[in-house]
């Protein structure tokens, strides 16, 4: 977060400082077969507990809405992206995503009960289609 002065009211404003994904504690970009390199959307440590890895799965939360708040890339299916690599988790690892989503879930409850997001969403799929018609269109 970066502190900017708000002169016209003689007060400090947060913003959030704009990171990429690979960011993220849990991104990170791995050596793939042939040497090329992709992008490892969930690489999680081997957990010690299953409470461990859920407590580190919530301060992963609170990155990744961190990362949300700053990003343009919000709302582009990163999300997606999180949930396939946490498919792969095995044993005490399941408790990252468990830690994640209980976060998460508390969040969109805050959020739910503080925002319009009926009318957020609406706009947000009438966005989408007319997306996928300008796409749909030009072909």
């Amino acid at each position: 977060m970066t502190k900017q002065s708000n002169s016209a009211q003689g007060q400090e404003q947060t913003t959030p400082k704009t990171v990429s994904i690979i960011d993220l504690p849990f991104v990170k970009d791995e050596k793939a077969k042939g040497g090329k390199s992709r992008r490892n959307f969930w690489s999680v440590p081997k957990a010690e507990s299953y409470g461990q890895a859920c407590n580190a799965g919530r301060i992963y939360a609170r990155e990744y809405l961190q990362y949300l708040q700053s990003s343009p890339m919000a709302g582009s299916g990163t999300t997606g992206w999180l949930v396939k690599g946490m498919a792969k988790c095995e044993g005490n690892e399941h408790g990252y995503a468990v830690g994640f989503f209980s976060a998460l879930e508390e969040f969109l409850s805050y959020a739910a009960e503080n925002v319009d997001y009926k009318t957020h969403i609406n706009n947000s799929i009438i966005r989408s289609v007319e997306i996928s018609a300008e796409a749909y269109n030009h072909e």
